[in-house]
């Protein structure tokens, strides 16, 4: 079976929504977690846009790496380039994968709402590519 690790800054928004994505496109085929460098909790707008499309995922936590390290991985996912680089996480043994999707800054708003649609619809897409890709 398929395990994937989703690896970003803070695992409140980027990781969150791929995760759901993810978990849901690969079905009982993989295992999907998410962490980050830090764990800052869940957007709540992120939950708000993502509810919008009909996913839960208020009830996901926010993990830091230090709490996955041992999860016995065999794909990873970054979800920008950089973060390859500060997280040092032994990538030889597995494929790796990158995203390069935007970073949403501040904290509410009508206009950063906005933002999160555009990104989360971004995300959508890159999950049902890479599912295709990971399930041939």
């Amino acid at each position: 079976m398929l395990k994937l690790l989703i690896v970003d800054n803070h695992n409140s928004i980027r990781s969150q929504i791929l995760e759901a994505y993810l978990a849901k496109a690969l079905n009982k085929r993989a295992q999907v977690i998410s962490a980050g460098k830090e764990a800052t909790g869940i957007d709540p707008q992120a939950i708000r846009i993502m509810a919008e499309d009909g996913y839960v995922i208020a009830g996901q936590t926010s993990k830091t790496l230090k709490e996955v390290e041992a999860y016995p991985y065999n794909a990873i996912l970054f979800c920008a380039e950089n973060i390859m680089l500060e997280a040092d996480l032994k990538t030889e043994q597995c494929p790796v994968f990158y995203a390069n999707f935007s970073q949403i800054e501040g904290f509410g708003g009508v206009e950063r709402l906005q933002e999160l649609r555009v990104l989360r619809d971004e995300i959508k897409s890159f999950a049902k590519e890479l599912a295709s890709t990971l399930l041939k």
